[in-house]
């Protein structure tokens, strides 16, 4: 896994999109698919990672894990939603 997203022992998801504009934009078009904006940073900042390599080896794997982790994450919240409901 590239340097630049390690910290601390954990992956950074820092937002990297740009400008405020492009930021807006993005969370208007994660709103209106219902796609998790923090999901959408990730995945840019780890293309952005790999700009200029020559390999991009283990690209699939990371997109993999970050996908994964965006699935479980909101698994979890319908099922924090469903118990709180008493369903």
């Amino acid at each position: 896994m590239e340097q630049s997203l390690i910290k601390d022992g954990s992956l950074n998801w820092d937002i990297s999109v740009g400008s405020n504009q492009e930021k807006e934009l993005l969370e208007t078009v994660c709103v209106n698919f219902q796609v998790n904006v923090e999901t959408i940073n990730r995945l840019i900042n780890l293309e952005k990672s790999m700009i200029g390599k020559r390999k991009r080896r283990g690209l699939q794997q990371q997109i993999e894990t970050i996908i994964q982790a965006a699935i479980m994450a909101r698994e979890e919240e319908e099922v924090n939603v469903i118990k709180e409901s008493g369903i």
